[in-house]
């Protein structure tokens, strides 16, 4: 029994560096590089439910686009802490009290996020400042 709980514990530390790696990698995408990946997802939600959209104004395009756009793109960072959160808990939960798992794990999530933010944040900082020196 031991022996699973070991092997459960690191596959699902594997997980959990595997997911935090692909956060990181979506956040260090520029805006255009994000723009073109979410604007798949957003072509798709508009054949799929707007009917009509070929024929409706071009400005009404536009703003229907941005509205379902920055839909799809808080869905997808909401998303993907919602699984990092799942997956922390699940590799926290082994012999714990599921009370105390559940808060430690949202915590571990929002710490992650407020650092990636921080991250993203300096790096902007710092490559504007780099672009002034040249």
């Amino acid at each position: 029994m031991k022996t699973n709980s070991r092997q459960f514990k690191i596959a699902t530390g594997v997980i959990l560096l595997g997911i935090m790696a692909f956060i990181f990698g979506m956040s260090g995408q520029t805006g255009n590089e994000s723009g073109k990946l979410s604007g798949i997802f957003v072509n798709a939600v508009i054949r799929l439910f707007v009917g009509d959209y070929s024929t409706m104004a071009p400005d009404a395009q536009l703003k229907l686009f941005a509205a379902i756009s920055f839909l799809i793109r808080k869905l997808a960072h909401f998303s993907e802490y919602m699984v990092l959160g799942f997956c922390m808990l699940l590799h926290l939960q082994a012999g714990r009290n599921v009370k105390k798992s559940v808060w430690l794990s949202v915590c571990i999530a929002w710490a992650y996020a407020a650092g990636d933010e921080f991250i993203k944040r300096f790096h902007k900082f710092l490559s504007n400042y780099l672009k002034k020196i040249k």
